[in-house]
C-alpha cells in the first residue's frame, strides 16, 4: 500500500528514551499518538503528547505479538507504526505484506532485517562495500587467544528462525558481551550454552563509539546525522547515556555505503568504533529501527519521527544532512548506572576511571549540555515514571 492519510501514529513504547522522543516530536507537530507496550505503563505513555495507551502481549511469542500490532494497524486512523526494539523490527518485517495492507511500512524487508541481525552476514556485505569492519570470527574458528578479545552473540536477536541451534522461535535478547582474560583459552562449551548458539569473537578495540543515523526511502537517503558517544551505561561502554552530535565526512561515506549496499528502507543506526590509535571507523552493528538516543538528533534538528510521518503520508521531505553539531543530551538514570558500574563492574580489559575524574567529567558535561532525554519541565511525568521504574528494578 502507498501513502496513508490516517492522523494517528502507533509508537511502540518499550521503556527506551527513543519512544518518548518520538511521542514528543509527533505530538508537537499535532500528530495523535498511540503508545502501545507490553510494559504496564511505560514512561512515554505518561507524556502530555500521548493520546492513548494500548497494552500489548510480551514479544516472546512473535505470532501473538504480530497479531496484536496488526489489530492496531487495521484501525482506519492509523498511518504507520514506529518500532522501538529488535523484536519490533523482526515482527514488522516478517509480516510486512500483512501490515502493508493497512499502514505505510517504513521499515526494511525481512531479509534485510535478518542480514543486519546476523553479524557475520552483515560484515560480509560491509566488506563487499569497502566499509571497514572489526575482524570477526565464529568462536570455534579461533585457536590463538594471546590477544585481548571479546565474545558476543552472532545475532542481535535470538530466535530459532535465525539459527536452528537456538531452541525456540521465541524472540529474546542475547546475553551481554563477554570480555576475556588475555592469554587464557575460554571454555567454549560454556560460552555456547550461555549464548544458545556458536557466538562470534573479535579483538578488543580501544576507542570511541560513533553512530551514523539515517532515514532512507527505498534506497535513497532522506535525513542523516551523526553522534559521538561520550559515556555508556557502564564504564566499558554499552548503550549511550551521554552523547553529542558531530559530523565527519568519512563517517558519512561509510554509513551511506553500507546502507546503499543493503538497499535500505526506513530508519537505521549504523554503529562504528574509531580506534584510539587510528582514524578509520570500524563497523560494529546496525539497528534497523529508531534508536534510544533519538532525543539528541531531534534537538540538533534531525527530526526523524516527523520525517517518517511525512513519508508515510506521501508528503515531500527535503533530503538533508543539515543539523547542528555540538548538541548533547543525557539519560539521567544511565549516568547513575555509569557511576554505579565503577564499584560493581569488573572488566579484565578496561580500567575504570577514578571516582574523582568521573565526577568531574560528569559535572562538566552537564554544564555544557544540560538537556536530558526524559526531563522536560513542560512534560514532567515521563521522567517521574522512569525514575520510579528504575528504583523498582533495583528493589528486592
Amino acid at each position: 500500500m502507498g501513502a496513508q492519510t490516517g492522523h494517528t501514529a502507533v509508537v511502540v513504547g518499550n521503556g527506551s528514551p527513543g519512544s518518548i522522543a518520538t511521542v514528543r516530536s509527533l505530538g508537537r507537530h499535532g500528530v495523535d499518538t498511540v503508545v502501545a507496550s507490553d510494559l504496564a505503563l511505560p514512561p512515554s505513555a505518561r507524556s502530555r503528547y500521548c493520546d492513548e495507551f494500548v497494552p500489548l502481549p510480551t514479544p516472546t511469542d512473535p505470532d501473538e505479538y504480530a497479531s496484536a500490532l496488526l489489530s492496531l494497524a487495521r484501525r482506519p486512523d492509523v498511518r504507520t507504526i514506529f518500532p522501538g526494539r529488535e523484536q519490533d523490527a523482526f515482527v514488522l518485517a516478517s509480516n510486512r505484506d500483512a501490515f502493508a495492507d493497512h499502514v505505510a511500512p517504513l521499515w526494511p524487508a525481512f531479509e534485510t532485517v535478518r542480514e543486519t541481525h546476523d553479524r557475520l552476514a552483515l560484515f560480509a556485505t560491509a566488506a563487499s562495500a569497502d566499509v571497514p569492519v572489526a575482524t570477526t570470527d565464529p568462536l570455534d574458528a579461533v585457536t590463538d587467544w594471546t590477544d585481548e578479545r571479546i565474545v558476543k552473540s552472532r545475532y542481535a536477536l535470538l530466535t530459532g528462525t535465525y539459527d536452528r541451534a537456538i531452541p525456540s522461535r521465541d524472540l529474546h535478547k542475547p546475553p551481554s558481551t563477554v570480555y576475556l582474560e588475555p592469554g587464557q583459552t575460554p571454555d567454549r562449551q560454556a560460552l555456547v550454552e550461555r549464548m544458545e548458539h556458536v557466538p562470534v569473537t573479535q579483538p578488543y578495540v580501544r576507542g570511541t563509539e560513533f553512530s551514523f543515523r539515517a532515514l532512507y526511502d527505498h534506497g535513497d537517503p532522506v535525513v542523516t546525522s551523526q553522534i559521538r558517544q561520550h559515556r555508556g551505561f557502564k564504564y566499558t561502554g554499552g548503550a549511550s547515556v551521554y552523547r553529542e552530535s558531530v559530523f565527519d565526512p568519512r563517517l558519512e561515506r561509510a554509513g551511506r555505503a553500507l546502507l546503499d549496499a543493503l538497499d535500505w528502507h526506513g530508519p537505521a543506526e549504523v554503529e562504528f568504533r574509531r580506534p584510539t590509535d587510528g582514524d578509520e571507523y570500524l563497523l560494529m552493528e546496525v539497528n534497523p529501527r529508531l534508536w534510544a538516543s533519538l532525543s539528541c538528533d531531534v534537538r540538533a534538528g534531525a527530526d526523524y519521527p516527523w520525517a517518517i510521518w511525512r513519508l508515510a503520508g506521501g508528503d515531500p521531505v527535503a533530503g538533508t544532512s543539515d543539523y547542528e553539531t555540538g548538541v548533547g543530551t543525557h539519560l539521567l538514570r544511565g549516568e547513575a548506572s555509569y557511576l554505579y558500574s565503577l564499584w560493581t563492574h569488573d572488566c579484565p580489559l578496561v580500567d575504570p576511571p577514578g571516582l574523582g575524574t568521573a565526577l568531574r567529567e560528569l559535572v562538566t558535561s552537564f554544564r555544557r549540555h544540560p538537556d536530558c532525554d526524559y526531563l522536560w519541565p513542560s512534560d514532567p511525568w515521563p521522567f517521574l515514571r522512569d525514575c520510579r521504574l528504575a528504583v523498582r528494578s533495583h528493589l528486592p
